[in-house]
Order: C-alpha cells, then sequence, then structure tokens
C-alpha cells in the first residue's frame, strides 16, 4: 500500500474509533439518564400511590368515625330524653333503660359502654349492684363541662387512664337536665384498644398508623401506639399550614410529628364533630421495595459501564497498537533499510512539500547530490558487507553537519540527496564543503584491517524564483555533479 493509502486507512480508522467511542458515550449517558428518570419517576409513582391508598384509608376510617359518634350522640340525646319522660326511674337499675342500653351496645358490636357521673362528681357503671360510686371523677373535664352553661351538650374529652379499668379510653359526655336518681351526667366509653383493633386490619404494615384526633390537635386513637393517647399534634405541619387551608389532603414530612419518622400523611376531617383522621406510612418502608429494584437497576448500570469501558480501554490499546505498527510499516516504507535515512520516494515527496512551500512564500532552497567516488572498486577490492559499512558512515557523517531542518536522503546505490531549506546557492556552497572534507576525513578499516579512505563529488542546484519541479532542480544538480566527476572527483560543482 502507499504511503498515502497508509494515511488514509490511518484517517478512516480514527474515525471510525471516534465514531464508535461518541456512540458507546452517547449510549452511557443515555442509560444513565434513563435510570435517573426511572429512579425519580418510579419513587414519585410509588409515594403517589402509597397517597392514594392512605386517602381511602383516611376516606374509611373517617365514615366509620361520623358513624360511630352520630349513634353516640343519638343515644345520649335520646337517653336525656327518655329520663325527662321518665323521671322516676333510676338510669343505674331501670330494665328498660338497661334494654335501651344493651340494644345501643348491640349496634356499636360492644365497642362502646355507657356511665354515670352524679351531680357529686361520682362514677357508676350500669346493672352494677349497690349504689356507692366506683370512683370520684369530678376532677375530669367530661365531668367539669356539663357542670358550666358554656360547655353543656355533646362533649367529646380528652382521653383518660380509667380509674377503675386502668386502661386508656375516650369519654363523651352529655347533661342529664332532669338529673334522674342524682345523675348529672351520661357519658360513652370507648376504650382505646377496642376502637383501634379494627384499624389494625387497615393501616399499612409494619409502622402505618391510623390517628383519630381532636381539632385541638390532642390524639384522641392511635394504631398502633395506644400510649400515644392525650399527646398533642399542635407542632406539626397538619396543624399549622394544612387543616387551615383544606379539609382533607395529602402531605410528606421529613420527620413524623409522633416518632420523628419520615411519613407520607393522608388526613380528612370528620363533617359534624371536631375530629380528624390521619393516615400515615413510614417513606422508608414504602420505597423499600423501590430502592431493591432501583439498586439493581444501578448494579446493571455500573456493570454495563464498566463493561463499556472496558471495550472503550480494548478500543483504545488496540487503536494504540495499530497506530504503532502503522508507524513502523510506515517508516519502514520511507526509511532506507540500510543507512536508515529517508528512501528516494520519501526524500521526493517531502522534497516537493518543501519546494511548494519555498515558491509560495518566496524562500531561498538549494539541493545537494553527491556521489561516492569510485565506490564499485572499493566495493570489488573489499567486499559487499564493507561497502554497506562505509554507506553507513558517510550518511551519518553527513547528518552530523547538517541541521535539523535539513534532509538527507539515498537516491539509488551510492548517491544521495540533501535538502537545504532557506539556503541560497553560496551558502549551499559551503555547506557542500564541508560533507566533502568531513567525508575525505573519514577512515574505515576492512575486515582484514587494512584502512579504507572514500570521497564524494557533489553538485550544487539553488532553487530559482520562479516556479520550478523537483526533477528540474534534480536534474540542475546531476548536472553539476557530473562536472565534479569530470573535474576530477573530490569536489563540489555549482
Amino acid at each position: 500500500m502507499s504511503p498515502i493509502g497508509n494515511l488514509e486507512s490511518a484517517h478512516q480508522a480514527r474515525r471510525i474509533t471516534r465514531l464508535v467511542v461518541i456512540g458507546i458515550s452517547l449510549a452511557l449517558v443515555a442509560a444513565w439518564v434513563s435510570i435517573g428518570y426511572f429512579a425519580i419517576e418510579s419513587r414519585e409513582a410509588r409515594i403517589a400511590e402509597e397517597q392514594r391508598v392512605l386517602a381511602r384509608i383516611a376516606r374509611v376510617v373517617q365514615e366509620q368515625t361520623h358513624s360511630l359518634f352520630s349513634l353516640i350522640d343519638y343515644f345520649l340525646v335520646s337517653a336525656d330524653l327518655w329520663f325527662q319522660n321518665h323521671p322516676e326511674a333510676d338510669p343505674r337499675h331501670d330494665p328498660d333503660f338497661l334494654a335501651l342500653v344493651a340494644t345501643f351496645s348491640a349496634r356499636t358490636n360492644g365497642r362502646v359502654d355507657i356511665r354515670l357521673v352524679s351531680t357529686t362528681g361520682g362514677l357508676y357503671y350500669l346493672g352494677k349492684t349497690g349504689n356507692e360510686p366506683l370512683a370520684d371523677v369530678s376532677d375530669r373535664d367530661y365531668y367539669q363541662a356539663q357542670m358550666q352553661p358554656a360547655t353543656q351538650g355533646f362533649f367529646i374529652a380528652k382521653p383518660v387512664l380509667s380509674r377503675v379499668t386502668g386502661l386508656w379510653g375516650l369519654p363523651i359526655s352529655y347533661p342529664l337536665k332532669s338529673a334522674p336518681n342524682g345523675m348529672a351526667v351520661i357519658f360513652a366509653a370507648i376504650e382505646n384498644r377496642v376502637l383501634t383493633m379494627p384499624f389494625a386490619d387497615v393501616r399499612t404494615r409494619p409502622n402505618g398508623s391510623i390517628i383519630v384526633a381532636h381539632r385541638d390537635s390532642t390524639v384522641l386513637f392511635h394504631s398502633p401506639d395506644e400510649m400515644a393517647s392525650g399527646k398533642s399534634m399542635g407542632n406539626g405541619e397538619l396543624w399549622r399550614e394544612r387543616l387551615p387551608v383544606a379539609p382533607e389532603g395529602g402531605y410528606r414530612v421529613k420527620k413524623g410529628t409522633l416518632d420523628g419518622r419520615p411519613r407520607i400523611v393522608a388526613y380528612n376531617t370528620v363533617p359534624d364533630y371536631p375530629l380528624v383522621v390521619i393516615a400515615s406510612s413510614v417513606t422508608d418502608e414504602v420505597l423499600e421495595d423501590w430502592q431493591n429494584k432501583t439498586f439493581a437497576l444501578l448494579g446493571f448500570g455500573v456493570i454495563a459501564t464498566f463493561c463499556c469501558l472496558l471495550v472503550l480501554w480494548r478500543l483504545k490499546l488496540s487503536v494504540s497498537q495499530f497506530e504503532s505498527i502503522r508507524r513502523k510499516f510506515e517508516e519502514q516504507a520511507n526509511t532506507d533499510d540500510l543507512t536508515q535515512i529517508p528512501n528516494r520516494r520519501y526524500f521526493v515527496r517531502q522534497s516537493t512539500s518543501e519546494i511548494e512551500r519555498s515558491l509560495r512564500y518566496r524562500r531561498e532552497l538549494s539541493l545537494l547530490i553527491y556521489d561516492v567516488d569510485h565506490f564499485k572498486e572499493v566495493n570489488d577490492a573489499f567486499g559487499h558487507e564493507t561497502g554497506d559499512q562505509l554507506l553507513k558512515a558517510i550518511t551519518e557523517a553527513v547528518n552530523k553537519e547538517l541541521r535539523t531542518t535539513d534532509m538527507q536522503g539515498r537516491l539509488g546505490g551510492e548517491e544521495f540527496g540533501v535538502l537545504l531549506p532557506e539556503t541560497n546557492k553560496a551558502e549551499a556552497f559551503e555547506v557542500a564543503e564541508r560533507l566533502r572534507k568531513r567525508v575525505e576525513d573519514l577512515a574505515l578499516h576492512s575486515q582484514d584491517g587494512r584502512e579504507i579512505h572514500v570521497t564524494v563529488s557533489i553538485g550544487v542546484s539553488e532553487l530559482p524564483g520562479h516556479g520550478e519541479t523537483l526533477d528540474q532542480l534534480m536534474s540542475r544538480a546531476d548536472k553539476t555533479l557530473y562536472q565534479a566527476k569530470e573535474s576530477g572527483r573530490n569536489r563540489v560543482a555549482v
């Protein structure tokens, strides 16, 4: 293949390599953008799905809570009216009233107990023998609220720890206007564990929660943490920002009000009553499956990226090896095997380019052609191996006299050319004389120990100001070289 063909092949290989690198890089960028997009979108989709689930849970619990409180409201008002119509009845033991209570209890699936408080604050359970109170509850807010005209009526109290059962419960009180047998307050008691038990079946696992809170931010019921009853959530985002704006909605918090964990939240207010239902899930648990899939995808991306980088590395290595081999072959194609200086083809190509540059910019240039005198006799007398060593020694000696911008090349046999850019005829003559003298002073020994001295004849030609080709310049240098040989050899002719 020609040097031009080698150059074109190298350019084509580099172009293909660049295209492959660009293609793989773009593919990697696209893959990682896709992975990032999938990770973000799938995360948001998972959170949005969880918020829809929590909104449905909050709606269901809101409806159940509204139904239960409406039933309690209706029963307590009805009980007061019943006693107004039966002023002689003893609420603690009257069989007709106890039958009403049993019917009500059945309607609530046994989740609500009805209790009485006397005008002096004594607590009574229905159907119990004896007339002594079980405890003094005159300090409880559900009793005190009914003793004040401003707060009398259907009153949802704060959760209390029962002094009789030792369990958390929620009292909902109502005044008995006729005070039958000294009973001033009737209230429905809902034990926390009884009400939150159904919540356990609908809340998200393992650490999702369902809360029923008063509008004043007090926790009334909490599943699964019964001990949270009575705590305030007033410093949370829901009471500070959400409830004043919308009666229902969903949001995310980095730090839950009660447990400090990041949560996804849905809330809904209960119509007709000062209640708020809150359903929430722990964000980390919701995103656990997403995290596993994302880590798997990231792992695949890392492996794919590593493989692509390995391919690119191997490709770069192959290209480097190819380039090294190409340069080696190109160097071999352009270098004379014996003297290791440019061969005729490379010398001609480079000289042609230099002549074009000199003509374009009107710069001086000269050419030397030298020939080893009587070289055939040296070969005949000492052998071709000695002749080869002699040529190598001559070219090395000549190179030592040349500038880095000058170029020496073997034109064939014992004939050599020297291109001298930025050099006029007079300067070229001086260079030629130095080269001639340097060769004349060389001493080489043959294999049998004899000393060999040789000389060279040199022809000099200068590039004229008008256009001239390399062939014309070399032809004039050949003529002057011939003149030098005709004039006795070991001399320079211009």
